[in-house]
């Protein structure tokens, strides 16, 4: 899974539509939809964003297992 897969993942997990995320962003849903597809890169910093608007750690885009890893982030999923 790429990052831009992960966020995607994760998004869709906390329930968050892609033209929310995107106008917090400043940015269009176009641009976010690509990044999900893999067609373009994230920046750092705007990888630093998307976490914060997410609630999660930038590594967290970094694990082998991400659904492990979000559970045991996470108290309320045990």
């Amino acid at each position: 899974m790429n990052i831009g897969q992960r966020i995607a993942h994760l998004r869709k997990r906390k329930g968050i539509q892609q033209c929310f995320l995107a106008k917090q962003l400043h940015r269009t849903p176009q641009w976010l939809s690509n990044i999900e597809r893999g067609e373009r890169q994230i920046g750092t910093q705007e990888l630093a964003q998307v976490a914060k608007l997410l609630g999660v750690e930038p590594g967290i885009f970094f694990v082998d297992q991400l659904d492990e890893a979000l559970s045991d982030a996470d108290p309320q999923s045990a």
